[in-house]
């Protein structure tokens, strides 16, 4: 690991050229994208559970390149959720091992000042989640160095949740980054299993309109539990190998509302069929996309959490009964 990033660090450009044909090919790029995201992800204890990427630039050389890992019950995009990432500052000074939050859709929707702001505030309610377990991350600001015209650069600083830095020119033994590493990993599955962002309020009304009842533990694993199926990446696999219809009660949306296959389809949605209490500690999916999962239209969805995540039988049972 410590290799890997020393290679990172020392071989990335301090002052890159554009498009001046050093992008193509550079070997830095195979340390990021693949070589990396490898190493950290032997250190997972459930390796299923994440996706792993890192990025030099599109086309051209980013000015702050990164290596992130994301758990897919939070997300699966860089882009927007909050995940774990390394960071090499423009200049390549200051490698930063952080929680951080995507900003991507938030600026979008929002501008850069009203992104930012929303950032923080995520930030704080996700770090005071956080701080009781903390020991070796920390409350950090973070500087990138990026050139003022970069607002990924900057909302990037803004989304801290905690952090390391490191001297790019003296970084710590094996053992420290990896110890940094794997504490970054239980905040980050904490943070998760906590709710995120959102308010104990808004997670209890959240399941009890889904019909949930139970502690707020509970409620709070069924929350992350639900977010794995919501999972764009799963949902498409599952969609792809599943029959397009219902598999309780038989809808099918096809031609019904005069979309295309692809509309019709998104319409359905993925089910685990693994209930919560028969999970490990920890656990939030089986992700056996055949034997895990089920298309459901969204009437039969919301009653199968309420019968139980593994009754699909007696689901079909009841709606053949009320259907006669």
């Amino acid at each position: 690991m410590r290799d890997a990033l020393l290679k990172w660090v020392s071989t990335y450009p301090t002052d890159p050229g554009y498009r001046d044909g050093s992008f193509a090919n550079a070997q830095v790029g195979k340390t990021v994208r693949t070589e990396l995201p490898a190493l950290l992800k032997d250190l997972l204890h459930q390796p299923g559970r994440y996706a792993l990427k890192g990025s030099i630039g599109q086309s051209d050389w980013a000015d702050v390149p990164w290596v992130a890992v994301m758990d897919q019950s939070v997300t699966t995009s860089i882009q927007e959720g909050y995940y774990l990432v390394y960071l090499l500052s423009r200049g390549c000074d200051r490698l930063y091992l952080v929680l951080g939050q995507g900003c991507t859709r938030l600026y979008n929707e929002s501008g850069k000042k009203a992104a930012e702001a929303e950032l923080k505030r995520r930030g704080a309610a996700m770090r005071a989640r956080a701080e009781p377990s903390v020991a070796r991350l920390l409350p950090i600001m973070m500087n990138l160095n990026a050139p003022a015209s970069n607002w990924r650069a900057s909302l990037y600083e803004a989304s801290i949740i905690l952090g390391k830095e490191y001297e790019t020119q003296a970084l710590p033994s094996q053992a420290t980054l990896e110890a940094d590493y794997r504490e970054a990993l239980e905040l980050y599955r904490l943070i998760a299993r906590e709710g995120g962002w959102s308010s104990d309020d808004e997670i209890a009304l959240e399941a009890e309109l889904d019909g949930i009842e139970g502690s707020l533990a509970y409620q709070k694993s069924y929350r992350q539990h639900r977010r794995a199926e919501r999972s764009a990446k799963h949902s498409r696999e599952v969609k792809k190998h599943h029959k397009a219809e219902c598999a309780a009660c038989g809808f099918t949306t096809k031609g019904a509302y005069q979309l295309t296959d692809e509309s019709d389809l998104d319409i359905l949605e993925a089910h685990h069929l693994i209930p919560l209490h028969t999970l490990a500690d920890g656990e939030i999916a089986r992700f056996d996309i055949m034997k895990n999962f089920a298309l459901l239209c969204p009437n039969c969805h919301r009653m199968i959490h309420r019968l139980g995540a593994d009754k699909l039988d007696a689901l079909r049972q009841q709606v053949k009964r009320t259907s006669e």
